[in-house]
């Protein structure tokens, strides 16, 4: 899926670069095109596509991002501008700068809080990348949402109008649990692994694709509320940026909710009631991969494999779904 942003670019001259006293206008439209409906697996789907007009600024902008970066390379590759602005500004989205002539390259990345430009100042097309970090201790440094589009534009002497499509470059796994929850499950967790030492992904300009690597990823149901006894097709979710490489997901349900230490191999805390091991999850940017199956014997359901998927407006409108036993 695509998201969507309407932008109006404008900069302030540098030393470094010869202006000749002159500065053009430029403005980026970026729309956003949201689907929304359901489909059902087995027909494909029938979505609805709504478009903005280009000069408006749609609500759903500060409902997938709270932040906006828009960075600005000259020809020789040195970053001439930075601009950031977030959700809370009244000007989010709408952003008007005055480039002198010349060729550029304009990077564009929308995301959740935490999302950062390296370097902050300064740069280098060939080495600035994006990684997310937040303020807690230690820092979480995997991979949230986010939405991305470059472009090379000339600016002359007459100031002109371009438009811009941002894409969602990360992939989610959701786990989804088809049989009802026994009465002894309290908790239950899933990892997902690209099997690598892990570190601080990150998505660089140069070559729009991910670098580093996620390593071991964690989620859990939360703590303060465990789970409700015979639910059907339960889920949890993990945001992945790295999709050169599968994911080992292993799915664990016990009394006691486990840390991400206990599940990465310190062993596991109270009652082992089921798990499961999934290798060679494949992911794409832009989808959601759904391993599903029966993690406790098929209790209380029949599955038909004719079942209705409700697909999240911004991501792409066909999942991949992988069974497990």
């Amino acid at each position: 899926m695509i998201a969507a942003f309407l932008i109006a670019l404008s900069a302030c001259k540098k030393e470094s670069v010869n202006t000749g006293g002159k500065l053009t206008p430029v403005t980026f439209n970026v729309s956003y095109q949201q689907s929304s409906g359901g489909f059902d697996v087995a027909k494909q789907g029938k979505l609805n596509v709504n478009s903005l007009a280009v000069n408006a600024v749609d609500s759903t902008l500060k409902a997938n991002a709270d932040v906006l970066y828009a960075l600005i390379y000259q020809s020789d590759g040195t970053r001439f501008f930075t601009i950031k602005q977030l959700s809370t500004d009244t000007v989010f989205g709408k952003i008007t700068i005055n480039l002198p002539q010349g060729n550029y390259t304009v990077a564009f990345m929308a995301g959740k809080t935490g999302l950062i430009a390296s370097p902050a100042s300064g740069g280098q097309l060939s080495s600035d990348v994006f990684f997310y970090s937040t303020q807690v201790s230690p820092p979480d440094t995997r991979f949230q949402d986010a939405f991305y589009s470059k472009m090379n534009v000339t600016v002359g002497s007459s100031g002109f109008s371009q438009t811009a499509t941002l894409s969602r470059v990360v992939s989610q796994i959701i786990v989804n649990i088809e049989d009802a929850i026994p009465p002894n499950v309290k908790f239950w967790s899933f990892s997902a692994t690209d099997n690598t030492g892990g570190g601080i992904p990150q998505f660089k300009v140069s070559t729009n694709a991910a670098i580093g690597d996620d390593g071991f990823l964690y989620t859990n149901t939360p703590f303060a509320t465990p789970v409700t006894t015979g639910v059907k097709n339960a889920r949890l979710a993990i945001m992945v940026l790295n999709t050169a490489r599968p994911y080992t997901v292993h799915i664990l349900a016990s009394n006691t909710l486990q840390t991400a230490n206990q599940f990465n191999g310190t062993g596991v805390v109270g009652d082992l009631i089921a798990e499961a091991t999934v290798p060679n999850v494949t992911v794409q940017p832009n989808h959601q991969t759904i391993v599903s199956g029966k993690l406790f014997g098929g209790n209380g359901t029949v599955n038909s494999g004719n079942f209705t998927i409700t697909v999240d407006p911004t991501w792409d409108p066909t999942p991949t779904t992988i069974p497990f036993q």
